[in-house]
């Protein structure tokens, strides 16, 4: 059946050519560009844009498909290409409201492997579960092939957290053809590739890493020395520029959970900290030795596209320490979200603790205590800028927050009387931040331009 009227543009002279699975479909290069509700041929009804082409559903084998414009990215599409996904069609997928707990997400969708378990033709045994997401479960499981250790993401079973997969898969596909050569690839984690378990689930098998930030900063309960911090955010800036400007993603999720963590030459280190990693020992104590380690960014099932549709900017991103204004207030949004969240990350490596962090549990409530907290730490929003579908549940007829909350100190006045910085740190600090935080997207600094601010440039 046809979920929407065919194109009045009839495509009849196209030829559509799909491989034996029916997964990719090639069109000519002088092919049109195709809107999302257009149904192809009577037969493929487009769901988004992705990079060179579109996902649209198959209405004849009820699978997703995508459509190229590029076959000479065949080779590339073909090595990070899942099977086709079985799900309902479009109209009829669960909108339910995502679970927030985590412990009650495990109980509703257990996980589908068990330790001691084969996966993909008796090739990879499940070891141990190592990571537990909303959308997905990790584990670290032996490679018989390559023998070696890996890490396989398995989503839940929900046609969401299937798409979350379906999303993530396609980023890092992106990612790693957009100049695979380059050394800046090494600033994400790696997929070595995809496959489906028997009972359907999606499982991505990525490499492994040791540890994420977000285990470190509990661990140690203060912040790292700054020479580390810098370490770290050099990094991140890196990877932020290139998926920004080259591969034109938003990763809306960053948060230490995010970023990982990976020690280099382990067989030369002393055998005390060998052992020290196998029981999750401080990483400040490992960063203190001057071992080499990388971060990198992972989980990109809440990416966007920079050339998504236009009803995507209002939907719910980011989590909400890490959250933009513009996303609070339901207003446009685009790569300069990341810029925010990567302030609140910087402040909590520096700090050991929130910047912005809300007391609420109701959404409007939460919503309004960021915006306070972000006023007493920045200053107030220009009017002008109070822009979204949520403003006048979250302002009043005067402009001013609906519900009144307590004052809150300057970044610098935090730093300062919370966690004992010296001024000249403070103002240092500060003045790096600040252009991460502008209220007004326009300007606010992009990855690049963070790169060379002059903080960021001492001891490097």
């Amino acid at each position: 059946m046809d979920f929407c009227t065919e194109a009045s543009n009839p495509f009849n002279s196209f030829y559509y050519e799909s491989d034996n699975t029916g997964n990719l479909v090639w069109l000519p290069a002088a092919a049109p560009t195709f809107v999302v509700g257009t149904v192809i041929k009577g037969r493929y009804h487009v769901l988004k844009t992705v990079p060179h082409g579109w996902l649209c559903w198959d209405l004849q084998t009820l699978s997703e498909v995508i459509i190229n414009m590029e076959p000479m990215l065949e080779q590339e599409l073909n090595s990070m290409r899942i099977n086709s996904i079985e799900q309902q069609p479009p109209q009829q997928l669960d909108t339910k409201p995502l679970i927030k707990d985590l412990n009650e997400l495990v109980r509703i969708y257990p996980d589908p492997v068990q330790p001691g378990d084969w996966l993909n033709a008796h090739r990879f045994k499940v070891l141990q579960k190592i990571g537990n997401e909303h959308s997905s479960s990790v584990f670290l499981a032996w490679d018989s092939k390559k023998q070696c250790n890996v890490a396989i993401k398995i989503n839940r079973d929900s046609v969401p957290f299937k798409m979350n997969a379906i999303r993530e898969i396609d980023v890092f596909r992106t990612i790693q053809i957009t100049d695979p050569s380059s050394p800046i690839q090494e600033r994400f984690v790696k997929l070595y590739s995809t496959f489906r378990c028997d009972n359907g689930h999606v499982c991505m098998v990525l490499e492994p890493m040791d540890c994420d930030l977000l285990a470190t900063l509990q661990d140690l309960g203060t912040g790292l020395q700054l020479r580390e911090v810098k370490h770290i955010v050099r990094q991140l800036l890196t990877a932020l520029d290139f998926l920004h400007t080259r591969c034109h993603y938003i990763h809306t999720d960053i948060k230490p959970e995010n970023i990982l963590v990976r020690h280099n030459s382990k067989s030369k280190w002393p055998k005390q900290v060998r052992k020290g990693l196998k029981q999750n020992c401080s990483l400040q104590q490992l960063f203190a030795l001057e071992y080499d380690y990388d971060v990198k960014l992972a989980d990109f099932g809440n990416s966007l596209s920079m050339h998504r549709e236009p009803e995507s900017y209002f939907h719910r991103i980011q989590t909400p320490p890490y959250r933009a204004p513009e996303a609070v207030m339901g207003g446009y949004y685009d790569t300069s979200a990341d810029i925010w969240s990567m302030a609140c990350l910087i402040f909590e490596l520096a700090a050991g603790g929130y910047l912005i962090c809300p007391k609420f549990d109701q959404t409007f409530l939460t919503d309004q205590d960021l915006l306070a907290q972000m006023f007493g730490r920045l200053g107030p929003m220009p009017d002008e800028l109070r822009r979204g579908v949520y403003v006048d549940a979250l302002f009043d007829a005067a402009g001013d927050l609906k519900n009144v909350f307590q004052p809150y100190c300057t970044i610098k006045q935090t730093l300062c009387d919370t966690y004992c910085w010296s001024e000249r740190s403070a103002d240092a600090f500060v003045a790096f931040l600040t252009p991460m935080m502008d209220y007004d997207i326009r300007k606010r600094a992009t990855a690049a331009q963070c790169l060379q601010h002059e903080w960021l440039q001492e001891e490097k």
